[in-house]
């Protein structure tokens, strides 16, 4: 173990003859050994160097050679460690090999291993291999369903996320439409003190067949919303039936002249009450309808626009035959 005093060995020897000097040579090769892998190893070399320079006459040639060679060793050992590291450090790694290599035993040849060497492993078996090889092909098989599982939940997510704003959407759109009105600009009060125009009962009995269409139109609307896609073939063939037969109807009628729905025989006050009416019903019925139709916008269906049509020309007939 390296200490305190022996840094200072040479550095305070007294060296007063040959004899002193052919010993101090002598331990040359011991001590650069000893001392090469120590953090006092420059201040010892140093030390050393100095004091050996105040008097080189005194040390022979012999001498001078052992000290050159332990210092040729030394470098070389620093080169051959630099110029391949790679396999110290292999070697470092794996364990010291005691049959091949010493460590102590600096003389000794370092022989250096071939790649294969180096690539041969600790051999596994076949039932090890096959093992290794299923836990692989399990922890692919999890990693797969994991992400699987991500993106279904994913998809989810996206879908809620639509059907939330469309449901904000009708809510809004039910909110305005509660706050519109149907003006006719026909119906209001004139100014000025002028007389009111005369309400003829032709015009109540075109609002009567506008409000029968309107709620027409608002039933067959929620009632197509209310079928499943299941049910929309034969509710579809079954509307095309009804529509032939209300077309029979209506050319079995010709060219009748239109009934009497009650209203000529009214006068000017019960008109204006009767259209009032009529005004307001108009304009429930059409919130009612622009309402079921932005639903109906949100989940379209070829089906279900192809049975509104058939059902509009139905109810449209329907009406010219209770109307005539």
């Amino acid at each position: 173990m390296l200490r305190d005093g022996d840094r200072y060995t040479f550095q305070f020897a007294e060296l007063r003859g040959d004899s002193y000097y052919t010993a101090f040579g002598k331990i040359t090769n011991s001590f650069l050994q000893m001392y090469r892998n120590t953090k006092h190893y420059e201040l010892i070399l140093t030390a050393f160097l100095n004091r050996l320079l105040e008097d080189p006459t005194k040390i022979s040639s012999e001498n001078y050679k052992i000290l050159g060679d332990a210092l040729m060793g030394c470098i070389n050992t620093l080169v051959a460690e630099r110029q391949a590291p790679e396999p110290i450090r292999r070697l470092k790694a794996r364990g010291p090999d005691y049959r091949r290599w010493n460590e102590n035993d600096e003389d000794e040849v370092f022989e250096e291993e071939s790649e294969e060497e180096y690539d041969e492993g600790p051999q596994i078996s076949e039932e090890e291999q096959k093992k290794l090889e299923e836990d692989r092909i399990e922890r692919e098989r999890l990693e797969e369903e994991r992400i699987a599982a991500r993106e279904e939940e994913r998809r989810r997510n996206e879908e809620e996320l639509r059907s939330r704003a469309r449901q904000v959407d009708r809510r809004a759109m039910s909110e305005l439409l509660q706050h519109v009105a149907v003006m006719n600009p026909g119906q209001k009060k004139p100014k000025g003190g002028k007389q009111q125009k005369q309400i003829s009962a032709e015009t109540v009995d075109d609002m009567e067949i506008q409000v029968t269409l309107l709620r027409k139109e608002k039933d067959r609307i929620q009632m197509v919303l209310q079928y499943s896609e299941e049910d929309l073939p034969s509710k579809l063939a079954e509307a095309k039936q009804q529509l032939d037969e209300v077309v029979s109807k209506l050319n079995a009628q010709g060219s009748a002249k239109k009934g009497d729905t009650g209203t000529a025989n009214m006068g000017q006050k019960q008109l204006s009450s009767r259209l009032s009416e009529l005004t307001q019903k108009q304009t429930k019925l059409t919130m009612e309808r622009n309402r079921l139709a932005l639903q109906l916008k949100t989940e379209p269906c070829p089906l279900r626009e192809e049975l509104l049509a058939v059902l509009k020309e139905r109810d449209e007939a329907q009406v010219k035959v209770d109307f005539a």
